[in-house]
C-alpha cells in the first residue's frame, strides 16, 4: 500500500536548484485469508484401488500432497 507520493515542492530563488523528488513510501498490507482454496488431483485408478479402504485413501492423499510417487 502506497502511503506518500514521490514529488518535491518548495519555494526556490530564481535559477535556484529545483527540489528533489523523494521516494515513494510503502507499508505492507496484511490481508487475512478468509477464502483460501487448494486443489489436488487423484486419478480414477487411485479412487478405484482405494475404494472402501480409508487407510489406503489417506496414504494416497499423503503421497499426492507430499509429491512422492
Amino acid at each position: 500500500m502506497r502511503l506518500a507520493l514521490s514529488g518535491g515542492a518548495g519555494p526556490r530563488g530564481e535559477l535556484g536548484p529545483l527540489p528533489l523528488a523523494g521516494n515513494y513510501q510503502y507499508q505492507s498490507a496484511q490481508i487475512p485469508l478468509r477464502y483460501h482454496y487448494g486443489v489436488i488431483q487423484l486419478t480414477g485408478q487411485v479412487m478405484n484401488l482405494t475404494k472402501g479402504d480409508k487407510n489406503a485413501f489417506a496414504e494416497a492423499l499423503s503421497i499426492t500432497m507430499d509429491g512422492r510417487q
